[in-house]
């Protein structure tokens, strides 16, 4: 898979793909001048972390939203839990509403 924003690309393939993987890179490269920065952790304000022996990857944007934070001057505020408690009904809001 093959996923692109204007000049940002992943490759993503399952290692029994590597060689194709290698093949594509290959060939691309021979197009378009591309640099292969390894394995992922930062794109488009989401950091990844991957875990191989478990085979999960994680995604979060801790670091957008610290920036966020600090944009808005609000990185020393207090962190408050705001959860629904379990089993609430929700409705849609109505013109009346």
């Amino acid at each position: 898979m093959l996923v692109a924003y204007v000049d940002d690309c992943i490759l993503i393939n399952p290692k029994e793909q590597r060689d194709l993987h290698t093949k594509f890179v290959q060939d691309f490269n021979a197009t378009y001048e591309i640099t292969d920065k390894g394995d992922i952790s930062l794109h488009l304000g989401v950091n990844y972390f991957r875990d191989r022996a478990w085979g999960i990857l994680h995604c979060n944007q801790s670091k957008y939203i610290a920036s966020l934070l600090e944009k808005f001057r609000m990185e020393n505020c207090n962190p408050v839990s705001t959860q629904l408690p379990p089993n609430v009904k929700t409705y849609k809001a109505t013109a009346e509403d």
